[in-house]
């Protein structure tokens, strides 16, 4: 993983040529390239976020005199805005996701329901179908297997006696 020297029995040319051996391993190798793309990264937004110098800042010195009492006082005043901001901030999504997630529930919960009732017509629906078709087997005795199955084969005799056999 480090550079080593290269010990050689070669003579102080050659060895003067070879001064270092690498001994780093192709997983070492990828390592290193992610570690480099990574702090690459983290430097880029260091640059781009973090300003470069601040303004009107106030130390111990605060009290010092009337003169610096204006700018303590904006410089206080702009904290606890920018402050107040952020608490809001984090309010506001915190509402929010409540918001989701009881959204969330009830929906779940009307969506079971819903289905329940649809399950519940649905059965109802077939039961009335049932009924229908026991009630009209009763009343109507023409509709029972026997007689349906005569039908369809007078039927059938009526087409081929009016078909044309063609050659």
């Amino acid at each position: 993983m480090s550079i080593q020297p290269y010990e050689s029995s070669k003579g102080a040319e050659e060895q003067d040529m070879i001064l270092y051996q690498n001994t780093i391993t192709p997983e070492e190798a990828e390592k290193r390239a992610r570690d480099a793309e990574e702090l690459d990264a983290k430097i880029r937004d260091i640059m781009e976020n973090v300003p470069d110098r601040e303004y009107f800042l106030m130390g111990s010195n605060a009290g010092a005199n009337s003169s610096t009492f204006d700018l303590y006082r904006h410089s206080k005043s702009r904290e606890m805005k920018r402050l107040r901001a952020m608490e809001e901030e984090a309010l506001a999504e915190e509402r929010n996701a409540a918001f989701k997630e009881s959204m969330e529930t009830k929906n779940a919960e009307e969506e079971s329901k819903t289905a329940a009732r649809r399950a519940k017509r649905l059965k109802q629906k077939e039961k009335k179908k049932q009924k229908k078709k026991k009630e009209a087997g009763v009343e109507n005795p023409n509709t029972t297997p026997e007689h349906v199955e005569k039908a369809q084969g007078q039927h059938a005799q009526k087409k081929a006696c009016v078909e044309p056999e063609l050659d």
